[in-house]
């Protein structure tokens, strides 16, 4: 089972913490983008080369 945990500092410095569970047919991946766009083209590239 999968989580995505989101983690958020306050500008006060307080932390909140936020999960979130992927559904059987998800899967989260994390990647660095200039954009949404070219996230999803990391993503699919990556796959691709699988």
């Amino acid at each position: 089972m999968q989580f995505l945990v989101r983690k958020t500092t306050h500008t006060t410095g307080e932390v909140f913490l936020d999960a979130t569970r992927a559904k059987e047919n998800e899967e989260f991946v994390v990647v660095d983008a200039e954009n949404k766009e070219d996230a999803k083209e990391k993503v699919k590239h990556k796959e691709d080369d699988q």
